[in-house]
């Protein structure tokens, strides 16, 4: 669920340039005091700035006018990594125009990025000299540094240097004579990241890290960086304690498509709402088009055919609203929806075709008919339900709230999580729906709900289900919620955001859209990439369609990157056949099941796309690696290996027909000729090498022409 009225892009107000200015000094007490600085573009009532370090509230922490037209205020902040925009009048959500250091915000745009205390800015380095900063030099014990990943009895070991720092780096494990190489993977923050991947063959090892500049060696262990080697010490990994993230292997090998139930089909009209719409009419906020959960019956077959092996649902649950994000009754199907008997006859026929099922989990707030809300606003201070929400005064009243509600609509009462009763009572919910056939949850809003909540959810959905599926709605980094002990994974809006600024925008240049994922696929731990949820298009955010203009071979472009990317494939209903939208609610229009409104070319091209990843391992679980990023040309190539199994993927994104020439991978390499699964060209393999001609706006997998 997410507010997207006044995400409007900045460059709306390109003719009336922002200034902007963001400072960090220490106070002591381990606090920074950041003063954030922000000169309008237009007139203005208000200006605050929101970001992580408030949960994104968009009502923020208010700027005050110094009386010349630029706004100010300072916070004190911990040491860490913020995002933020700021937030005009209310509405208006600008970035910061004058910060250079930005991460995608999952609307293709982008948040500005500040980093508070010493985490690598304020050390200097210089490669070349011969010198270390050793102050930024660390191994933390984290998953994001250290990881056991338990599929393929890998330890994934990272260190960190100063940014620029040291020419090369080295991994020693246990007593062997000669070290492994460590790769740059990236860099962040001020730091340089450093990776070596090591198979596990007994229960532990020893290891330490070795970095060289100008002929000087720097070793690092538990003893603190040293250019001793026999002082360093060493690390130890223990398979039994090593942090680890255990995903369903099934989640890899799905292509979820996502269903908002009331304008998918309707599949039985006598459980129609009172004033349901016209199937097809304009949708609003508040209108209903009829679509139920027999109309997905129904529909299982069409799904089934076009490739589908995974279904997420939004809210199913008893609502008064269209949308369900409302909740009154968490263990009751909405009447207008179904009952328990079409639910769990869903259920049934969806598992027999081989699909699996996760539903919306919706444990931030409640809606104001919730037994327990209504309970407090008919017994205020006496209620025993009292304690579930945060009241600030009495009396309640949803008219004119005095309790904590999620962006300050009174009919969505924030849940205190922290309350016992509230606790055992979700935790039942979420246990009774996977007992009734459910075969994961997606959480909204997840970022507001304290972390030791989604622990105690993830021990007890795997309890009542060992193959649970958790992801969590996220639009920005999911690393804290990907430790191994909350979610499998998150809505990957980081995905969503990179590639629709390439292939869409073209905010992003080729290298800065290859090294954004490269961040991330360098910071979650590795056993979640397989199963990320990799969406280019939700009910929160613009058609997929609308995004590209409705340029459908540059979305079919993207569409094959996706397909062929490592993480689950998200459809949302409808963008494979061409449903167009702007932002909610014109992004939940009913399903055009007439084919006249369809793009069908377009569905045959999701269809293969489908059918091609099914029969290929090495795309639903293999590693990925860049052959070729050609910022010339525009032209992108990567290679997914799967043990014996492998394929290389070449995106031309320009016009005309270019060259485009690679080293194989070895599993490629020993081939005489490699074919294009999409088109059937072949081209032959000389000294391990490949030329293809790329096409306008053209993508080729490339496969052995030979089993």
């Amino acid at each position: 669920m997410r507010v997207t009225l006044g995400f409007l892009l900045a460059s709306l107000l390109a003719a009336a340039p922002a200034a902007a200015k963001v400072s960090v000094r220490a106070v002591g007490g381990d606090l920074f005091e950041t003063t954030f600085s922000f000169a309008p573009p237009i007139a203005v009532s208000s200006v605050a700035v929101a970001g992580s370090f408030n949960d994104w509230k968009k009502e923020g922490v208010a700027l005050k006018d110094d009386g010349a037209g630029v706004y100010q205020t300072a916070l004190r902040l911990a040491p860490g990594r913020y995002t933020y925009k700021f937030v005009l009048n209310g509405e208006l959500w600008m970035e910061d125009p004058d910060n250079s250091t930005r991460e995608p915000d999952g609307f293709t745009g982008f948040n500005a990025v500040v980093v508070v205390g010493r985490l690598g800015t304020a050390v200097p380095a210089q490669l070349g000299d011969g010198q270390f900063a050793a102050e930024a030099l660390g191994h933390p014990h984290a998953i994001e540094y250290c990881e056991f990943v338990p599929q393929a009895r890998e330890a994934v070991l990272r260190a960190r240097t100063a940014q620029g720092d040291a020419e090369e780096g080295r991994l020693w494990v246990d007593d062997e004579t000669s070290p492994r190489a460590l790769e740059r993977v990236f860099s962040r923050d001020g730091y340089d990241v450093w990776e070596s991947l090591v198979e596990v063959s007994s229960v532990s090892f020893t290891y330490a890290f070795e970095f060289r500049d100008a002929g000087q060696r720097l070793f690092l262990g538990p003893e603190g960086p040293t250019p001793d080697r026999s002082r360093s010490g060493a690390y130890v990994f223990d398979l039994r304690t090593a942090p680890s993230l255990s995903a369903p292997g099934w989640a890899a090998d799905s292509v979820f498509y996502q269903i908002f139930p009331d304008r998918f089909y309707n599949g039985d009209p006598s459980n129609d709402p009172p004033d349901v719409q016209l199937w097809g009419s304009t949708p609003t906020i508040t209108n209903f088009m009829g679509g139920d959960l027999k109309g997905v019956l129904e529909k299982l077959p069409d799904l089934a055919e076009l490739g589908v092996n995974a279904l997420y649902f939004n809210p199913v649950f008893a609502s008064p609203s269209n949308h369900k994000y409302d909740t009154a009754d968490y263990l009751k199907i909405d009447p207008h929806l179904g009952d328990d008997a079409v639910f769990a006859e869903l259920m049934r026929a969806a598992h027999d075709r081989g699909m699996r099922v996760i539903l919306d989990g919706v444990f931030n707030h409640s809606g104001d008919r919730f037994w327990a809300f209504q309970d407090l606003v008919k017994n205020q201070q006496a209620s025993q339900y009292a304690g579930w929400y945060a009241v600030r005064s009495f009396p309640v009243d949803p008219s004119t709230p005095t309790y904590e509600c999620w962006w300050n609509f009174g009919h969505l009462p924030k849940l205190d999580t922290g309350d016992p009763g509230v606790r055992e009572y979700l935790m039942g919910v979420g246990e009774h729906w996977l007992k009734a056939g459910a075969d994961g949850w997606r959480l909204d809003v997840p970022n507001e709900v304290p972390h030791p909540f989604w622990r105690e959810f993830r021990q007890k959905m795997r309890r009542a289900k060992p193959e649970a599926y958790i992801v969590g709605e996220i639009w920005s980094d999911g690393l804290p919620w990907l430790g191994g002990d909350e979610f499998d994974a998150v809505m990957n809006y980081v995905f969503r955001s990179a590639v629709l600024g390439y292939f869409a925008s073209g905010k992003l240049g080729l290298k800065e859209f290859d090294e954004q994922l490269s961040q991330q696929r360098h910071r979650y731990p590795k056993s979640s990439l397989p199963v990320q949820f990799n969406l280019l298009g939700s009910h929160d955010t613009e058609r997929v369609a609308t995004v590209f203009g409705e340029d459908w071979e540059r979305l079919k472009l993207a569409v094959l990157f996706q397909m062929t990317y490592l993480g689950a494939p998200v459809i949302y209903y409808g963008d494979e056949v061409g449903l167009t939208g702007g932002k909610d609610p014109e992004c939940r229009k009913a399903f055009p099941w007439d084919p006249s409104g369809q793009n069908a070319d377009l569905r045959a091209h999701y269809r293969k796309l489908l059918r091609l990843r099914r029969d290929s391992p090495e795309l639903r679980r293999g590693s990925f690696r860049t052959v070729l990023a050609d910022a010339a040309r525009d032209v992108y190539a990567f290679s997914r290996e799967y043990g014996k199994f492998a394929s290389v993927v070449v995106l031309h994104r320009g016009a005309g027909t270019v060259p485009a020439e690679f080293e194989l991978p070895r599993a490629l390499a020993r081939f005489p000729e490699l074919v294009d699964a999409l088109s059937g060209a072949t081209f032959p393999v000389v000294d391990g090498r490949v030329t293809v001609q790329a096409g306008p706006e053209q993508g080729l997998i490339l496969k052995p022409s030979e089993p």
